[in-house]
């Protein structure tokens, strides 16, 4: 991603990324409470918030990423 996507001089872009880890959350955080505050905080916005990978193993994690259009 860091070379596909348009920085400026200060190789700042519009683009963020973050890796939720449910387990130091709390036990009551799981893939639909995250799913339900994606898409609270993504209503009515004129960016693109998503989760675009959920990683399940050892550790659950959900990654997410924050584009403007």
């Amino acid at each position: 991603m860091r070379h596909t996507v348009e920085h400026d001089e200060q190789s700042r872009s519009n683009y963020a990324m973050c890796v939720v880890n449910p387990n130091r959350v709390g036990k009551l955080f799981n893939d639909t409470v995250l799913c339900e505050i994606v898409n609270t905080i993504s209503n009515g916005r004129d960016r693109l918030l998503e989760i675009v990978n959920f990683n399940v193993g050892v550790r659950q994690q959900f990654f997410m990423s924050l584009r403007s259009y």
